[in-house]
């Protein structure tokens, strides 16, 4: 599976990180700019958090690129993922009766939506 189908894409990741979500992460959405020959272009890309840029390349900025993993200890109990027709739902029920259900085409951005309401509802 590609890495970018595993882990929280750049607009969930950069929503998350507007929102206070600052737990550390073992892969970075990356903003490389880089210097050659008088240019400077720029780019994102995903790294594990250790790798860095080659020699014309600078790191601008970077944003957590959560995994499904990662995105499960940050989730309250109560909620639970499945696959239908290739679409990932993550479902979130309390004992209060709140039902609530988002869902992506990848597992962590299912996930991410359903944190990104959450913490926007102040249920987190």
């Amino acid at each position: 599976m590609e890495l970018k189908n595993q882990v929280t894409n750049l607009e969930f990741s950069r929503k998350m990180n507007d929102l206070g979500f600052n737990e550390p992460s073992l892969f970075e959405h990356v903003k490389i700019g880089r210097k050659f020959q008088g240019k400077e272009s720029f780019r994102y890309t995903v790294k594990y958090c250790d790798e860095y840029p080659d020699e014309y390349d600078y790191i601008v900025k970077t944003i957590p690129a959560y995994t499904v993993a990662e995105l499960g200890a940050m989730l309250l109990d109560g909620y639970k993922n499945f696959k239908r027709k290739g679409i990932w739902f993550c479902k979130y029920a309390d004992d209060s009766g709140y039902n609530r259900c988002s869902k992506a085409k990848t597992e962590a951005n299912a996930r991410a939506k359903m944190l990104i309401y959450l913490k926007e509802k102040n249920l987190i």
